[in-house]
């Protein structure tokens, strides 16, 4: 096109000025002819073809914030402004416990009384001193070890990052400040041999400190839950925890399994009179419904008590009559029965006609009609597809965990039914929702993970709109002239606001996330254990804070970053290498906001604050696993992804795990009260989530190397292997060490039986009773002993009456 609107006069026909419009157009749209290999045919004409696009050409645009000016100020004062608030926060807090004993009790609520007023050097050599495995429980001690992880990885990294930011000072001089300290210092295709192959060295030596200190906390691990399932059979951590070890929990009981007696004649078949006890559960949600409404009545301000107490009565009559009709049901059902056992009517056709469940299904002993008439807590209600089996014996619970124990060929259930696994503690069980079925609880799980999943694309929205609003340029267009006005007359105050209230605006979003997400667990998908919530919210916590860092990368939208991969997968690892360097300075003030923000909320406590002011009742805190660990295991990420590209960020990481290692061995002593045992199981979601960020982390190396070196280069074959090397890593931990970690052995499962075992006579047979049932059956007792205290009154009177006349 070019020739021809050159030479107009020798082109024949309209290919002159369609040749003259071409080049208007290409200067109007700014074309770069290095982008087409142009060719001419026999004709005269120039063909064009699309270049090769180099992936050094490609990148997200950073759309909502820069990578900033690398100032040391913009550094240095948020570092000031975190430490000033961890000590005040120290500093409040003795205060606070010295002015009363309340506060101190509020405070630190499991401290010996004598221990509550001291100084902070006593409370570190304190927790410093602590044995863990004595006096921390196991979700405790997975949290603290955590840190203490952290600490040790973000050692070794100080250790080789040092190295590594005095090779990107004195071999490059393409940044200034700060990210002189970093890769970003380097220009590509110019730096000698020597530079790339050491910073594979430092890469390969960061994968091996990171595998070598995974897989050592994995036998760790492993001893530590083997251990604490011993305990528990041995009854040494409570009667209800080695009933609890003793039990197993059933999924999808079949429909004819009316009640406990059923399920006690089936597990006899395998284990005879080695049964302590059975538990059918029943259908209570109506209840538990009625209660959250009149709570939720109760909280309502606006209404006055009359009108609260008709509603608490229409809500008490609808349950009520819910109750009355599955009571009708079940008395015809008996009824039928009893005809069938008279032999009044034929039990086939019974089952024909009405379907009744129990009859000529080969489960219910028709000799025995005090089986058919059992009374058991809750006997109105409809039973449920869950119950419980507990044994009398720690090795038969071992064995029932490993093997298979039913047979399809001999069952006339399908292979889907008889669900087995380890029955929870009663404190572990979310009882409104052990009624809901296994097949309804597999597809609500799936549904929340596609919610999960297009919730990761509308959660780019908030957190673009976050930055920006709290970025330099968000804030110049809303205050136009505070910018100016700052750099001017207050250069500290400036640096702070533009680098610090992005990461203040994204940790406050990132504080509401949990709670969101516990509401889909437990109201939506409706899982049966706090457990199964906890590591649930705990894994899509963490997904969702990770593409957070994904998106302050890449600064823009999930669509597009994802769009720019997928056009062109060869260049992935360059995207990240090319992103990922530009926002080290963003990521070195969010680590350094987690130590100034939120370890100082974890010593004050906002609602023991609020008790200690309005004087409420003083309950007991609770850690909250999932949030915790999160917290812990984003800041390790952070640092594995830019121990490489950014090395001055492990220091900042080294801090807050040494500060965090303290205060939460310091909580767990003094403060935490334990809600339930999770046995911690948290650990497997947190550590394929580091394996991710490690993954994440050396493929932007890789994309590193390759503008640095060159894709066809051995150095970026090499670098290649690290990311495959950690995904293999992950699949043998998960095969070889899972499976060990989530039983009791087989051996000291017999140890225990023989010897020191707990005796099961202890054992209670309402265990696993849904506590609003025994709430029900007080509340019918209390009536009837008014009854028969009023009519042994009115006995009493007549007799004295009877004395009197005579």
């Amino acid at each position: 096109l070019e020739r021809g609107a050159g030479d107009t006069g020798r082109c024949c026909g309209p290919l002159g000025p369609v040749a003259k419009v071409a080049t208007m157009a290409a200067m109007e749209f700014d074309f770069d002819p290095s982008m087409v290999n142009a060719t001419t045919n026999s004709s005269g004409l120039v063909l064009t073809t699309p270049a090769p696009i180099e992936c050094s050409a490609l990148g997200v645009e950073q759309k909502a914030m820069k990578a900033g000016t690398g100032d040391f100020g913009t550094l240095l004062w948020p570092v000031l402004l975190n430490m000033v608030q961890l000590i005040g926060a120290v500093c409040i807090l003795v205060l606070l416990m010295r002015s009363s004993r309340r506060a101190s009790k509020v405070l630190v609520p499991l401290a010996p009384a004598g221990r509550r007023r001291g100084n902070p050097w006593d409370w570190f050599k304190q927790a410093y001193n602590v044995d863990m495995e004595e006096q921390i429980s196991i979700d405790g001690i997975v949290v603290v070890r955590l840190t203490e992880l952290g600490f040790k990885f973000c050692i070794a990294g100080a250790f080789i990052g040092t190295a590594l930011s005095v090779m990107y000072v004195y071999n490059g001089d393409a940044a200034r400040g700060c990210l002189s300290f970093s890769i970003v210092n380097l220009a590509p295709r110019s730096q000698p041999k020597f530079v790339v192959w050491s910073i594979i060295i430092a890469s390969y030596l960061y994968v091996l400190t990171f595998v070598v200190l995974m897989r050592k906390e994995w036998h760790h691990f492993i001893a530590m839950r083997q251990a604490h399932f011993a305990k528990r059979a041995r009854g040494e951590t409570g009667v209800e925890a080695a009933q609890a070890q003793a039990s197993l929990m059933i999924e999808r009981v079949p429909k004819s399994y009316v009640n406990s007696m059923h399920l006690h004649k089936f597990f006899s078949q395998l284990f005879g009179g080695r049964i302590h006890s059975t538990r059918l559960h029943r259908d209570t949600m109506s209840l538990h419904h009625l209660r959250s409404l009149v709570a939720a009545s109760e909280n309502v301000t606006f209404m006055c008590k009359c009108c609260q107490q008709g509603v608490e009565k229409q809500l008490e009559r609808v349950v009520r009559l819910e109750t009355e009709l599955i009571q009708r049901a079940r008395q015809t059902e008996s009824t039928f029965t009893g005809l069938a056992l008279d032999g009044q009517v034929n039990p086939d056709e019974l089952i024909r006609l009405f379907k009744v469940p129990g009859l000529g299904s080969g489960q219910t002993d028709t000799t025995n009609p005090g089986q058919l008439q059992e009374e058991e807590p809750g006997s109105q209600f409809a039973p449920s597809s869950t119950g419980f089996v507990t044994l009398m014996r720690a090795g038969e619970r071992a064995v029932c965990e490993q093997v298979v124990l039913f047979s399809m060929a001999r069952q006339e259930a399908s292979a889907d039914d008889w669900i087995v696994m380890s029955a929870p503690e009663p404190r572990d069980i979310i009882w409104e929702n052990l009624a809901a079925p296994h097949a309804s609880n597999q597809n609500r799980k799936k549904a929340g993970a596609l919610i999960c999943c297009g919730g990761v694309l509308v959660w780019s929205t908030p957190v673009v709109f976050v930055q920006w609003v709290f970025s330099k340029d968000g804030l110049s267009q809303w205050f136009p002239q505070l910018p100016k006005f700052l750099l001017k007359h207050a250069k500290p105050v400036y640096h702070l606001l533009m680098g610090y209230l992005p990461v203040l605006a994204l940790v406050g979003l990132l504080t509401v996330l949990p709670y969101v997400l516990r509401a889909l667990a437990v109201n939506f998908e409706r899982r049966k254990t706090k457990t199964d919530v906890a590591r649930s919210v705990l894994f899509r916590n963490f997904m969702f804070q990770f593409f957070s860092l994904w998106l302050t990368v890449f600064s823009g939208s999930i669509l597009d970053s994802a769009n720019e991969v997928m056009e062109h997968p060869a260049c992935a690892q360059v995207i990240l290498g090319k992103s990922i360097p530009k926002v080290s300075l963003y990521f070195t003030q969010f680590v350094i906001a987690r130590i100034g923000l939120s370890l100082p909320l974890l010593l004050l406590r906002l609602p023991a604050l609020a008790m200690m002011v309005s004087g409420m009742e003083l309950a007991p805190a609770y850690c909250c696993f999932e949030v915790e660990m999160t917290n812990i295991a984003i800041v390790l990420v952070i640092g594995s992804m830019y121990c490489v590209v950014a090395p001055m960020i492990m220091p900042a990481c080294l801090i807050y795990f040494g500060f965090a290692w303290i205060i939460y061995k310091w909580l767990f002593t003094h403060v935490y009260a334990i809600e339930f045992d999770c046995a911690g199981e948290m650990w497997y979601e947190v550590f394929y989530g580091l394996v991710g960020g490690m993954v994440f982390g050396m493929l932007s190396v890789c994309g590193l190397t390759s503008a640095y070196a060159g894709q066809h280069t051995w150095e970026f074959r090499l670098m290649y292997i690290l990311p495959l090397a950690l995904v293999w890593f992950a699949w043998d931990c998960k095969g070889r060490y899972t499976r060990m970690s989530c039983v009791l052995p087989y051996q000291d499962a017999v140890e225990i039986d023989s010897g020191d075992g707990i005796d099961p006579t202890k054992f209670r047979k309402d265990f696993y009773v849904d506590p609003i049932l025994k709430e029900e059956d007080k509340k019918r007792e209390v009536p009837s002993a008014l009854t028969e205290s009023s009519e042994d009154g009115d006995a009493n009177s007549d007799s004295d009456a009877e004395e009197e006349s005579s």
